[in-house]
């Protein structure tokens, strides 16, 4: 869902607003710009506009004027300027941010377009820097400006990645589960050396999907479904591993030496005393947290990338002139 406050802006502006696409597009000044909504962060946008020289050379080059901006602006992450394609990431952060991030967006825009108006400078296309016929269009949920002949070069390159069958979903378990076991590796790697290991929630997710499509191609909505039921459970296995290596550790620097499998036959026991159990849930809490707030984002893309086809959505024609007209 579009950011309420940065919505109201862009119509405000006669930007359009595509909630389902999560873009608000259109001409501000006369500069042609595009605002992406970030799909996990209602406060983080990628603002994309391609622009070049016109019949005369700019007062400073378009990346110079970026970077002088990022001080200026408070959430503005990055800048970048490259092949007629500038690109400015907001993202707000800490306290106060609600009633001073559209107004900073906002802000920041006006700025674009006075740099833009005072230098004479034209809408083009991003990849030629052609400034006929370009038109603005979503290629796989992004933005890009193209003239006809770039863009029959993307719609090629689009039809070309079109998926050519379908995911083995039982080699995708195989390869979910494998990969899971880095996973638990991973934590009770961190686990040992003293860290909160709930830290590798994450991970833990972002090597079972690993896993799946390497072993089974395609990724569908069952595939991750299994994937997620596979974190949470290989999650608990790990810390209950974690926990066994700990007792073992412990035990054997009293009574000798005893085995990791004897160790985990006696987590049970040692559950029995409150500090461990206190401890043990909130590694397994964190680590579930963790997790449920850093795959999100994960997941969608992961699913985007398996199960949307990809398609060249036009959204309308650019004109090259910028300025107030």
């Amino acid at each position: 869902m579009f950011y309420k406050a940065v919505k109201k802006f862009a119509e405000a502006n006669g930007l359009t607003c595509d909630a389902k696409a999560g873009y608000a597009y259109g001409d501000f000044q006369g500069v042609y710009v595009a605002i992406e909504q970030d799909p996990t962060l209602s406060a983080k946008h990628t603002i994309v506009f391609c622009i070049k020289e016109g019949d005369f050379p700019v007062s400073k080059p378009v990346l110079t004027f970026l970077n002088e901006c990022v001080p200026q602006f408070k959430y503005l992450r990055s800048v970048s300027y490259q092949n007629n394609r500038a690109t400015a990431v907001f993202h707000g952060t800490g306290f106060g941010w609600m009633k001073k991030y559209a107004p900073m967006l906002e802000a920041f825009l006006q700025a674009v377009a006075n740099y833009v108006q005072a230098n004479q400078m034209v809408n083009c296309c991003e990849q030629c820097g052609a400034t006929e016929g370009v038109e603005a269009y979503l290629a796989n949920g992004h933005f890009h400006a193209l003239c006809p002949a770039c863009h029959g070069q993307l719609s090629a390159q689009v039809t070309s990645q079109m998926p050519a069958k379908k995911g083995n979903f039982v080699a995708g378990i195989v390869g979910a589960l494998l990969g899971s076991l880095v996973g638990v590796l991973a934590w009770v790697l961190v686990y040992q050396l003293g860290y909160i290991a709930a830290i590798v929630g994450l991970v833990m997710v972002i090597c079972t999907f690993k896993g799946y499509t390497l072993f089974g191609g395609r990724l569908n909505m069952a595939g991750i479904v299994v994937c997620v039921l596979i974190s949470v459970g290989m999650l608990y296995v790990a810390e209950q591993a974690a926990l066994a290596l700990e007792i073992q550790q412990a035990m054997s620097a009293y009574i000798g030496e005893i085995s990791f499998f004897d160790a985990y036959r006696s987590i049970s026991e040692f559950m029995e005393f409150p500090d461990v159990k206190n401890a043990v849930i909130y590694d397994l809490v964190m680590g579930y947290l963790l997790m449920a707030v850093g795959s999100f984002s994960l997941i969608w893309q992961t699913y985007r990338k398996h199960n949307v086809t990809p398609g060249v959505r036009p959204l309308g024609p650019i004109r090259s002139k910028t300025g107030v007209q």
